[in-house]
Parts: structure tokens; C-alpha cells; sequence
């Protein structure tokens, strides 16, 4: 149970700054709760995705392009700051 707990500390620590990175800490107040019910609505409208999940898949690849840019202007930020 430890090394399964363990294992998935690194993951839960890059989520964690994934979503500060977008701002929904702040945005939200840290309410946990909202927070939740916000992931929640994300998991419903990708199950509601259309026929044969087009609109999901379609979703999807919009946020990938949007995060993928974001990690980009962050590692040009970082590495223009020094």
C-alpha cells in the first residue's frame, strides 16, 4: 500500500502545480470542492462526446494545443529569466 502510495506522489504533485499553473487555486479560492465539481463537469462532457466521441476527441486535442502552448511560454519565461 506505501510503495502504491508512493509511486503516485510524483504525479499528484504535478497535477497539483498543473493547476496552479492555470490559475484555478487562485480563480477559485482554493474551494476543494468547486475544484471537484469543476473535474467532475470536465469527465461529463468528455462521456457526452458525440457520436464515437468526436466532440470529446475534439475537446481534447483543443486543451492539449492550449496546455502545450503554455508549457512553452513558461519554458521560454524560465529560460529568459536568468
Amino acid at each position: 500500500m506505501l510503495t502504491t502510495t508512493l509511486s503516485r506522489t510524483p504525479a499528484t504533485f504535478c497535477l497539483t502545480s498543473i493547476m496552479h499553473k492555470a490559475g484555478l487555486v487562485e480563480l477559485l479560492e482554493d474551494d476543494r470542492a468547486t475544484l471537484l465539481g469543476a473535474m467532475i463537469e470536465i469527465i461529463e462532457q468528455l462521456q457526452q462526446g458525440g457520436p464515437e466521441g468526436k466532440e470529446a476527441e475534439s475537446l481534447k486535442a483543443r486543451w492539449k494545443r492550449k496546455g502545450m502552448r503554455a508549457f512553452e511560454a513558461d519554458a521560454k519565461a524560465g529560460s529568459t529569466a536568468g
